[in-house]
């Protein structure tokens, strides 16, 4: 085996640990990110599920001011009040819908 034969052998060594180092550095990163994928994930069901909650709390205040409204004898108000809440949940059932 020549010296040009043997430093060649050896450099495509350097090269192929090289490669397995790098390899293995970006195996942990991506170990790293599916990690934070799971996390954040987790976070935007939590704030999904906050949201609908509130959501959810919001429209029954509506509804409870619809009905000051009604208890008061002020129609016109009652169901204006009623016709947003019917139009907030329709807009609603279209945004679920197009998820």
């Amino acid at each position: 085996m020549t010296a040009e034969s043997a430093n060649f052998g050896s450099e495509v060594e350097r090269n192929v640990r090289m490669l397995i180092s790098k390899l293995e550095e970006i195996g942990q990163i991506n170990e790293t990110l599916q990690e934070d994928k799971k996390r954040l994930e987790k976070q935007l069901q939590k704030a999904h599920a906050e949201l609908v909650e509130l959501q959810g709390k919001y429209d029954n205040l509506q509804l409870a001011q619809a009905n000051i409204h009604l208890s008061k004898g002020d129609t016109k108000a009652a169901k204006r009040k009623m016709t947003e809440i019917i139009k907030q949940i329709d807009d609603c059932i279209a945004a679920l819908s197009s998820e």
